[in-house]
This record gives C-alpha cells, sequence and structure tokens, in this order.
C-alpha cells in the first residue's frame, strides 16, 4: 500500500513538473498578442567618412549606446519593435535615436534558446565628426540624420518572464550636411557612418 502511495506521489510530482515546464515554454515562444520589454547595451566602433567637391576624410573611434525596447508579437514569433536609445563618444555631447523595427523570433523546439533577427529605420539627431570635436547637435528637436538597422542575435530563456540576449548589430546613418564659408559660395556635403557593435541586455515576457 505504502508503495503504490510513494508511486502515485512521484507520478502526481512528475505531471506537475511537466505542466510547469511546458507553460513556461509556451509563455515564452513570443506568440501573438504577447509583448516583451528590455533594456540592452553595447560597446563599439565608428567608422565616418565625410566627402565634398574639396575633400575627404575618414575616421575611426569607439563608442557606447545603451537601448529601451519593447515588443508587440502581432503574430507568432513576428514582433514590431519601437526603440529609444542614446549613443556618445568621449569629449562628444550623447545623441538620441528612435528607430522601428520589425522582428522575427524563432523559439527552439526543447531549448532555451531563441534566435532573432530585425530590420528596422529610424532617426537621431546626431552628427558626431570625431573624438576630438564637439557633437554638431543643432537642437534637441532637429532630428534629420537616417539611419538603418539591422541586427541578429540569441535570447537565452531563463524562465517564463525573463531573457537574456546577445545581438550583432550594424546601423547606417546618413546626414546632408550646408557649410556656408565666411567667403565664398556655400555647399552641401553627406557625413556618412557605420556602426557594428555587440549588445547585451535582458528583456521582460508578458
Amino acid at each position: 500500500m505504502i508503495l503504490k502511495f510513494n508511486i502515485a506521489v512521484k507520478t502526481i510530482a512528475l505531471l506537475s513538473i511537466i505542466i510547469v515546464v511546458s507553460a513556461m515554454q509556451l509563455n515564452a515562444q513570443f506568440i501573438k498578442d504577447n509583448y516583451e520589454v528590455g533594456l540592452s547595451g553595447s560597446l563599439g566602433s565608428l567608422s565616418e567618412s565625410s566627402s565634398s567637391n574639396y575633400s575627404g576624410n575618414y575616421s575611426t573611434n569607439n563608442f557606447t549606446f545603451l537601448t529601451l525596447f519593447a515588443d508587440y508579437y502581432f503574430l507568432d514569433g513576428i514582433s514590431v519593435e519601437p526603440e529609444l536609445g542614446i549613443f556618445a563618444i568621449d569629449n562628444n555631447s550623447p545623441a538620441q535615436f528612435f528607430i522601428a523595427n520589425i522582428c522575427y523570433t524563432k523559439m527552439r523546439r526543447n531549448s532555451p534558446f531563441a534566435f532573432f533577427v530585425k530590420l528596422g529605420y529610424g532617426i537621431s539627431n546626431s552628427i558626431i565628426l570625431s573624438s576630438t570635436s564637439k557633437s554638431l547637435i543643432e537642437g534637441k528637436d532637429n532630428f534629420d540624420t537616417r539611419i538603418v538597422n539591422v541586427g541578429m542575435g540569441v535570447k537565452y530563456i531563463l524562465n517564463s518572464q525573463i531573457a537574456l540576449r546577445g545581438e550583432c548589430n550594424y546601423k547606417f546613418q546618413k546626414r546632408a550636411v550646408t557649410y556656408v564659408p565666411l567667403t565664398g559660395k556655400s555647399f552641401t556635403y553627406d557625413d556618412k557612418y557605420e556602426t557594428f557593435s555587440l549588445a547585451f541586455g535582458a528583456s521582460y515576457l508578458f
């Protein structure tokens, strides 16, 4: 009798564990009408090129990104992701940016890992020249730099609500700048930026 009781208890405990784990996996599978909010940061290098009819230059500097994001899954695995952030370089004023991304997340079967990719377009108020020059931010509301954003990475599901993430990210930025010299004719040139970075963060799923 005692043996049968122990077997029944073990069976109930095993079924309970299976139910809990299944619920955790289902809740973490990034399904329709779910949300994900999080914070990520990164360090990387900034490559800048400027060209005009008169001259051209190229430079590389280190930078820091800090990003707040929020996803809404309108289909299983597919989400819209508004992204707000700042980036800064030594001796420069921090700049702000806003990007709208479309993301796809694929949960691996019987695994705590999920893979994701994203593509987005956004704006920024930055025009950072170099680590020895000041940012030419004409105004906090002057968001005239255009950004193309591409990312891919891995999410690690800690439990039904918390995920860690790592991301390889590429941003291309472009802005037209008009220079008016004290003497002579004004001219316009393009500032272009390519940023490559590794971002790490965490998110909350609900």
